[in-house]
């Protein structure tokens, strides 16, 4: 697929495991919270820094383009 796609997922599986975290966190698991959270940043980072690249060089492109 498309690194756009796979950006989509990586988002997916952010907000997917933020929700378990609330979720343990509510019945009382807090080791199962805070992982599930920890993993939610990594993929919520990883998400972000692929964004931003992307983004750069579209604008890069972009004024390529325009020239």
């Amino acid at each position: 697929g498309t690194p756009i796609f796979k950006d989509g997922i990586k988002c997916m599986m952010a907000i997917s495991s933020g929700v378990n975290s609330v979720r343990a966190g509510l019945f009382g698991l807090s080791g199962n919270a805070a992982g599930s959270a920890g993993i939610a940043k990594l993929l919520f980072v990883a998400a972000l820094i692929i964004f931003v690249i992307f983004l750069v060089l579209a604008l890069v492109a972009g004024k390529k383009l325009s020239r």
